[in-house]
């Protein structure tokens, strides 16, 4: 049988993968804001699954959630990718310092309000009787 830290980590290393492959990439595919925005909304979705995956185990095969793993790591690294290539072609030189400061700011304090939250999260979900 396999740990669940193990899966876990597996699935890290697709988002990762995912995320690499994204932002590498933006000279290739550049997303306007319309897609960008679309994009956040279909991340939230993939969120949304995993979640309820976690608690009810309904998604048949592991490969599959290693799959959505992935490509929440193509959207996440493609939207940051993207959004600092809008900022860079489009905000003014004389503020554009000041709107990647603020960007990175608020991705960071994002970053870290879902870490904290995340932590209660995985506790409830843990302690669910139904969890395997």
């Amino acid at each position: 049988m396999v740990s669940v830290s193990l899966l876990q980590y597996i699935l890290k290393v697709f988002y990762q993968i995912g995320v690499f492959i994204s932002r590498s990439s933006i000279n290739l595919v550049k997303l306007n804001m319309l897609c960008l925005s679309l994009s956040a909304v279909v991340q939230t979705s993939f969120a949304v699954v995993m979640f309820f995956t976690a608690i009810y185990s309904f998604i048949p095969h592991f490969a599959i959630v290693c799959a959505m793993m992935f490509l929440v790591g193509i959207v996440g690294g493609s939207n940051y990718a993207n959004t600092f290539y809008h900022i860079h072609r489009k905000v003014d030189p004389s503020i554009r310092e000041f709107a990647l400061s603020t960007v990175t700011f608020a991705d960071t304090i994002g970053i870290l309000a879902a870490a904290l939250a995340a932590i209660p999260v995985h506790n409830w979900v843990c302690s669910m009787q139904w969890y395997g």
